[in-house]
């Protein structure tokens, strides 16, 4: 069985920059995403880039040139509601897998082709201080089907 990235984000000269996966799980930390990384690197499910972004119901998790298989802490996390904000329905409910994938593509899409955007505290440092924005800015965007 292969599997994909949920969703890939290339440069404007189209080298792979960021690699992310979308779970609508709940009460994660920085151990679980370090482990569920690795899981997926040492399956050899991903390729390795130079970002990896896993974004769950809760947090957001982004590593930043971290070459290792091994569990490794990411380089920045940050409240999913404070980064994603107004991309993000009213609702309490988490919502599932593919409508925070949906979710996540929009935001994505934003950082990748609009010229400027407001950040929270959060996603200025997942955005600006690891450098995140300006790899993908003017790139392009390519995503595993929603089921």
């Amino acid at each position: 069985m292969s599997f994909s990235p949920d969703i890939r984000v290339y440069s404007a000269d189209g080298n792979l920059q960021l690699v992310a996966e979308v779970k609508g799980v709940i009460d994660t930390d920085s151990t679980w995403a370090a482990q569920y990384r690795s899981n997926l690197l040492n399956g050899q499910v991903f390729p390795l880039s130079p970002y990896f972004l896993l974004v769950a119901s809760d947090h957001i998790y982004l590593w930043k040139n971290v070459t290792s298989l091994n569990a490794v802490e990411p380089t920045a996390q940050g409240d999913t509601k404070a980064v994603l904000g107004s991309y993000l329905p009213s609702r309490e409910a988490p919502l599932s897998t593919s409508s925070l994938e949906i979710v996540v593509r929009f935001w994505l899409s934003a950082l990748t082709y609009l010229q400027s955007a407001a950040y929270e505290d959060d996603a200025k440092r997942l955005l600006l201080d690891t450098g995140l924005r300006d790899a993908i800015r003017s790139g392009s965007m390519a995503y595993e089907t929603v089921q």
